[in-house]
This record gives structure tokens, sequence and C-alpha cells, in this order.
């Protein structure tokens, strides 16, 4: 009887918990699964030809439009920028109107227009969705129907973010080892000549975050003009999506000020009330920004030669140095 009654009791508690809201939260239980992706094929509206007849004559040549990504929580208002220009020497289209499209998972929906400035940058404000997600974007020139994609990346509140480099701790080339990184890394990557390899096992390091409900953050000094390029190797490398960073200029991208710009973007992230589980990278300079943005030693993990530097953690234990994230990806599939 004892035994009956407490059975008993515990069942009723249980029901009257449960009928209560009791168990975990609504944002607990956001928190505990990864993102839904709301992405699909995508008709861009009909040209409506340029203002400018210059202009005209600039879309001759190829379009180089990019944009950033914007993380954000739900339901909170944030802007989307693009930047659009033409040619081999990626002239700015200047004071022509371009229009945002969002998919919302019912759809494809236009959200706003702006008028480029004498930068070739157009600016529009968006809400996000009150739902947690990766909601696919389009920016598109309207004079000739050319456009760029991005994804507006919504956490939920208090959502886990990990950080990751791309040059030298994603790929295998590390351009802190490469004098001229406009002519010698970043201008092959643009034009093609040169695909880098991905560091073994980067993939499932990325996945393995992921799958431990982190969003993926891929913060990188490449300029914004790479930002097409980066999402493209990405994706062939089937990593899974999250929100990508590139610079918003050249100067940016130099390694004497690229430290300072991923800490001012790391810093907008914890101002949005996000959480930096961790950071990979492989530079000084991403020791540094990481450190700056508050980002314990202890989840922040270096591969190559700058491995266990400053407290930091090496790709490997016991060799530091090496060129491999089997070790960590080992270390996290072992988590509970």
């Amino acid at each position: 009887m004892p035994r009956s009654w407490f059975a008993l009791s515990l069942s009723l508690l249980t029901a009257f918990a449960t009928a209560c809201g009791g168990g975990p939260e609504p944002e607990l239980a956001e928190l505990q699964r990864p993102l839904a992706s709301c992405d699909g094929a995508f008709t861009p509206p009909a040209k409506t030809g340029f203002r400018h007849f210059a202009n005209r004559l600039l879309a001759l040549g190829p379009a180089w439009h990019s944009m950033q990504d914007v993380v954000i929580t739900p339901a909170t208002a944030e802007t989307v920028e693009g930047k659009f220009a033409y040619g081999s020497i990626s002239k700015d289209l200047e004071h022509e109107q371009v229009q945002l499209f969002i998919n919302d998972c019912a759809g494809w929906r236009a959200v706003g227009s702006a008028e480029t400035d004498s930068d070739g940058r157009a600016r529009i404000a968006v809400t996000a969705p009150s739902s947690p997600g990766l909601y696919a974007l389009r920016m598109v020139v309207r004079g000739d129907a050319t456009a760029t994609a991005g994804y507006l990346v919504v956490p939920p509140r208090g959502g886990r973010l990990t950080v990751f480099d791309i040059d030298g701790t994603l790929t295998t080339s590390d351009t802190e080892l490469v004098k001229d990184i406009f002519t010698e890394l970043f201008e092959p990557i643009l034009h093609g000549t040169y695909t880098p390899m991905a560091y073994p096992f980067a993939r499932e390091l990325v996945t393995e975050r992921e799958r431990r409900s982190a969003v993926p953050i891929f913060l990188t000094g490449r300029p914004y003009w790479l930002t097409q390029s980066s999402r493209d190797w990405l994706a062939s490398g089937h990593f899974p999506t999250g929100g990508l960073h590139t610079t918003d200029s050249n100067s940016e991208a130099l390694p004497g000020n690229v430290a300072a710009y991923k800490t001012a973007f790391l810093r907008s992230l914890l101002a949005k009330g996000f959480v930096l589980e961790a950071a990979y990278g492989n530079a000084t300079t991403d020791i540094e920004a990481y450190a700056a943005a508050g980002i314990p030693k202890a989840a922040t993990y270096i591969i190559g030669t700058n491995g266990g530097k400053d407290g930091t953690q090496g790709a490997c234990a016991v060799n530091k140095t090496c060129k491999t994230w089997s070790e960590e990806v080992g270390r996290l599939r072992a988590l509970p």
C-alpha cells in the first residue's frame, strides 16, 4: 500500500505539473534543437531597366554583388546590407533600386527596397520572424534582376553560438604566411584559379558543434567581395549552414586590422544576448579577438603552429600543433 500510494502521488504531481506548464520551458526547448532552414527556388522579379544610362553600360560586365548575413533574435528589427558592383574592376552600382526578399517558410515575400549609395551599398530594414530559424534572403537589383544571396540567422534568445575562422582553420591555407594576401590568396579564390583544401575533419567539427545545438558562425578576415566564393566553398564541402561574416572593407582584411574587426563583430553578438560557447582559429589575431570578446581560453581551440599559445587549446592534446581536427571531433562525440 505505501508504495502504491507513493506511485499514485507521483502520478498526480506529474500530471499537475504538466497541466500547469511544468517541464522544460519553451525557450529552453528551443535552445536544445538545431535551427530549421527556410529556403527554396527563387524567381526574381522582372527587370525594370536602369535609371541611369551609365549603369546600363556598367551592367554589361559580370555582377560582383554580395551581402552580409544578419544574426538576430526572434521578432527583432535589423538592417540588411548589400554591396553591388560590376566588371573586372568591381565598379560600384550607384543610385539604383534594390529589393529585399525573405523566405519565411511560407514562401518568398518582398520586404522592402532601397537605393544604392555612392559606394554601391543598399540598406533595408527587416523584422525577424518570431520563430528561430535560418531564413534565406535575396537582394535583387531591379534594373537587370541580378541578385545576391544571404541568410537571416535567428537563434533563440540566449542561443549558443560557435565561432569558426575559415582560412588556416577550416582550410589548410594560412594567411599569416602569405606576403600579399590580396594578390596571392584572395584574388585566386575570387577568380576560381585556387580552391582551398579543407583540414581533415573540418566539416565533421562544425557538424558536431551544430549537433550539440550551437549555431555555427563563420567569421573570416576575407573581404566582402569573397562572400559568395566563401558560401560556395562551404556548400561544396557540405558544411552545415550558419552565419557568414566577411569584412566590410579591404582595410579591415589587412593583418593589422583583422583582430579589431573580429572583436567588434563578436561583441555585437554578445550585445544581442547570445552566448559564445566556443571558438576555433589558427592565427594570433584569432586568439586576440576571441580573448577580447571574453571567450575563455579553455573554449578557444587553435590549429597549426599557434596551437596551445597563450593558454588556448591545441587541436590535439599531446601534439598541440597537429594539422587535423580528428581528436577534437572525437572529444565532442564522446560528450554526453
